[in-house]
């Protein structure tokens, strides 16, 4: 199980969709977003909970 303490603290990534630029619209940009957020996941071992 995952703790959360000083040594292992939790980020809060937000993201704010209404009255927005609609630029998850096409299945390109969704991808490159997705592709993106799972190198800097590997890339710096993050967990990403959702």
């Amino acid at each position: 199980m995952f703790r959360i303490s000083k040594d292992s603290p939790v980020y809060y990534l937000t993201s704010v969709a209404h009255n927005r630029l609609p630029v998850f619209r096409t299945a390109r940009l969704k991808d490159l977003i997705c592709k993106a957020l799972d190198e800097a996941r590997t890339s710096a071992n993050l967990l990403i909970f959702a």
